[in-house]
């Protein structure tokens, strides 16, 4: 009995253990405990559909370089790794004997064309002759037509019972022919009276009685007489003064300087044409202008030979290998490899599917290989229009230029091109995948205490870089994954 219970009381204890226990559990197990919740928060920036690809760098010019013919190495005056410029000497072959030929060639060019020279400056003297004669023949018709339009010019009245001394008129007359009229009229002026300027030129003008004015803008002058009742009368000036007792002298002087002229240049004009025939019968005759020619040819030939000798940079930039040293035989294989420093072009290639996305001038963000730590900006330049298949897909190359002068670039980097092919900035953001759709609603999770609430929100815009533009929350607010 004692035994039984001993037993019951043992059984009875752990039964009432694990009650305990239990409760534990379930009163520890009810109690609230901080949440653990995946957050971020609403930022501002950009919301972009990009095209991600992979490119390379690439020199936009590179050469090997090669003599066209062969010989041997006489000097290489650069190493690799030198930065040259466009036509700097890179190499050359031995021509001693080239240089030979072609002073000798030359000394034919020079001793031909001193032959020539004797009838070349003859022809040159009339040719100079007849320029001068032009210009001395038509300064001297200019002079006398002058003048006959200035000389002897005066004032006539209007009205014949007019007894008023006429204004003086003076200068060397520049314009063309024709007529002046003056109206006379009073006005506050120191002399008294004003006129008004018609025919040849017009304007109202002061009349002046202690010295000459201009007469309008032609070389003339005019002083009115002091004294004289001007005021209510009007004067013509002819030009040229045909009623001038010195008319006809000067019009025949004119004249004959016209004719005497025209015949000084038509002389000039005939011994020039006469040299120039003489010239070329001499030179035919002679034989001395094909010399010239055989010479120059001779000379030219020898000059392309030595070119051939010489190897030049076809562009500005860097050395990069010289595969043989001075003194070596060479052939017409490359001999030296160079890049251009001018400018770096980043190639890529890009699938069909996405190649009708993109245009000239869109940008691009790159990361190179090299260094990730820092987003490069680039341009869009070039888009083949013909696809190149690469494992049964086709695709289309691809040129981009950076944005700025990168110093570490070098030919053969790798890079990650994101094309950026709509973005809107500077809005407001969320990862797109704390956005959630339900019954047609965008709503975002945020804190509500130690819960959390659903806000709805509008989505503007979403891109395929992981972020969606949205209205309805503010930036810096704390947001949930759901």
């Amino acid at each position: 009995m004692q035994k039984i219970l001993q037993f019951l009381r043992t059984h009875i204890t752990w039964v009432v253990i694990i009650i305990v226990i239990g409760l534990a559990v379930i009163i520890l197990g009810s109690r609230d405990t901080a949440p653990t919740w995946v957050t971020d928060t609403v930022s501002e920036g950009a919301v972009r559909n990009i095209i991600s690809v992979s490119g390379s760098v690439n020199a936009v010019n590179t050469a090997e370089l090669a003599f066209p013919t062969g010989g041997i190495l006489a000097s290489i005056p650069v190493k690799e790794g030198d930065v040259v410029t466009k036509g700097q000497v890179l190499a050359t072959l031995s021509h001693n004997d080239l240089n030979a030929n072609y002073q000798d060639a030359l000394a034919s060019v020079l001793i031909a064309e001193a032959e020539r020279g004797v009838s070349r400056t003859t022809v040159e003297i009339a040719r100079e002759d007849l320029e001068r004669m032009k210009r001395e023949q038509k300064d001297r018709v200019d002079n006398a037509y002058r003048t006959l339009l200035s000389t002897d010019l005066a004032a006539q009245p209007e009205k014949k019972d007019n007894n008023d001394a006429p204004p003086i008129i003076s200068g060397t007359y520049t314009c063309k022919e024709g007529e002046y009229t003056l109206k006379v009229f009073s006005s506050g002026s120191a002399s008294g009276y004003s006129y008004y300027l018609s025919g040849l030129e017009g304007g109202t003008y002061t009349a002046f009685t202690d010295s000459a004015a201009p007469l309008g803008k032609c070389g003339l002058s005019i002083q009115f007489i002091e004294g004289e009742a001007y005021a209510n009368s009007e004067w013509t000036i002819q030009i040229p003064n045909t009623q001038s007792s010195s008319y006809i002298a000067n019009l025949n002087a004119y004249n004959l300087a016209v004719t005497q002229s025209a015949n000084a240049i038509r002389e000039a004009e005939q011994n020039l044409t006469l040299v120039e025939q003489n010239n070329t019968l001499e030179t035919r005759d002679s034989k001395v202008e094909a010399q010239i020619l055989q010479a120059k040819a001779r000379l030219n030939a020898i000059g392309a030979q030595i070119s051939d000798h010489i190897l030049t940079a076809p562009f500005a930039g860097t050395v990069t290998k010289i595969e043989p040293v001075q003194g070596e035989s060479v052939g017409t294989t490359p001999v030296i490899t160079m890049v251009s420093d001018e400018a770096f072009a980043l190639t890529a290639l890009i699938p069909e599917i996405d190649v009708t996305k993109i245009k000239i001038g869109q940008k691009a963000d790159v990361v190179f290989d090299a260094r990730d730590n820092e987003t490069l900006k680039a341009t869009l330049i070039f888009i083949s229009p013909l696809a190149s298949e690469v494992d049964g897909v086709s695709y289309f190359e691809a040129k981009f230029v950076l944005d700025a002068d990168i110093d570490w670039l070098r030919s053969g980097l790798n890079a990650d091109v994101d094309i950026i092919i709509d973005t809107h900035e500077n809005v407001t953001r969320v990862p797109k995948r704390y956005l959630t759709l339900t019954d047609g609603k965008h709503t975002v999770l945020v804190p509500d205490g130690e819960k959390t609430s659903a806000k709805e929100v509008s989505v503007m815009f979403e891109g395929n870089d992981g972020y969606v533009e949205i209205t309805g929350l503010n930036v810096g607010q704390t947001i949930i994954a759901p």
